[in-house]
């Protein structure tokens, strides 16, 4: 085999080893958003409205580079069903849909360490920030400079991670 012919053979197995480590640290990542949460928080379903106190109960499934969230949040007498899927994809990069108050919308974005910044392409396109170090999930939702909703939650039966959700 000539030099160069060894030089692109170890190449693409480089890449391959990478690209398998890769989305397994997307996929260990994502298990931290696995289980249930309850908890509360504020929302605004205008940016110069005035926010109201809610109530919310979800549950995320992992599987591989998939993690699927849902449940229920409330304001009063009034409830919503909200969802989200996230796909990790090569380099960091994140795709997948949310389903909200609003409707629902295209997310897409990159992680960098701890934190997924996506960009939601909806009814109200805005950007959602999603960090979790393990020890607990922030995510905000930013709409025209304002903070529309943050919802801190706990994990369901004690332990230690938190978790949020926002539109």
């Amino acid at each position: 085999m000539t030099n160069p012919t060894r030089f692109a053979l170890a190449a693409i197995c480089a890449f391959a080893a990478f690209s398998g480590a890769a989305e397994a640290n997307e996929a260990d990542y994502l298990k931290r958003f696995h289980g249930s949460f309850t908890g509360g928080g504020q929302a605004r379903l205008k940016a110069e409205g005035e926010a109201h106190q809610i109530s919310c109960k979800v549950s995320g499934t992992s599987s591989g580079t998939t993690v699927n969230i849902g449940g229920t949040c409330s304001a009063g007498m009034m409830s919503k069903n909200i969802s989200a899927t996230l796909r990790a994809g090569s380099n960091g990069r994140y795709s997948g849909t949310y389903n909200g108050v609003n409707g629902s919308a295209s997310l897409s974005g990159r992680r960098k360490g701890n934190t997924i910044v996506l960009a939601v392409r909806g009814a109200k396109p805005a950007t959602m920030t999603i960090s979790n170090s393990g020890s607990g999930i922030s995510l905000t939702v930013t709409a025209n400079s304002t903070q529309m909703t943050r919802v801190s939650l706990a994990r369901a039966g004690g332990g230690t991670q938190v978790a949020s959700i926002s539109e």
